[in-house]
């Protein structure tokens, strides 16, 4: 189909891993008819995740036998730039369902991507680090190169995430400390305000 065809051997029609850019392909649509995979396409190009999603559902919903609309839908759901379309869980039951039948690279790899959206981190580079040695051993380098950058976003994003749920965690054991502060002083005011009464 038009729009996903890469023009080099080392190009890649979909995201994979992460959206480069604003108008990156993220899933493609294997439709009934030309007419419904055009607009598809045409809503993924132009960053149009809402309507590309509620299209994904649809042909989810229509052709329950055509395990590559749960597919596409699942990698949308997972690395999708608008937050609103991002659905990690879901994205996550949608690939496990799929992995029931049959595990390939590209659904392990869509398994790890909706992992790091809910936040698995160690079991999404977990994933990924398989696939890898999978791809490596099949001797593809391209794809081991793609994997590679991809394994490395994906813990980077673990280590931010780390760092700010330490830094969430301090604040909170601050916030703590001053509430208990603030009631420590006021019983301490309360009781000289009292003895001064006296």
């Amino acid at each position: 189909p038009y729009g996903i065809i890469p023009i080099a051997q080392n190009e890649y029609p979909l995201a994979r891993g992460k959206v480069r850019y604003m108008g990156e392909p993220v899933a493609a649509v294997a439709a009934v008819d030309a007419a419904t995979a055009e607009q598809a396409l045409a809503l993924i190009r132009l960053g149009r995740f809402l309507e590309a999603r509620d299209q994904l559902n649809a042909a989810v919903t229509t052709h329950r036998d055509r395990p590559e609309f749960r597919h596409m839908l699942s990698r949308l759901l997972a690395v999708a730039p608008d937050d609103r379309v991002r659905d990690g869980r879901r994205a996550l039951e949608l690939v496990e369902n799929l992995l029931e039948g049959g595990r390939t690279t590209d659904l392990g790899e869509t398994l790890a991507m909706a992992l790091a959206e809910v936040g698995d981190y160690d079991r999404a580079v977990s994933i990924q680090r398989a696939i890898l040695a999978v791809v490596r051993r099949g001797g593809s380098p391209d794809a081991a190169q793609r994997l590679e950058r991809n394994l490395t976003e994906v813990q980077r994003n673990a280590l931010r995430t780390t760092r700010e749920n330490k830094r969430l965690a301090g604040l909170r054991q601050e916030r703590a400390q001053s509430v208990f502060t603030i009631k420590t002083q006021r019983q301490a005011y309360e009781a000289a305000a009292a003895e001064l009464r006296t």
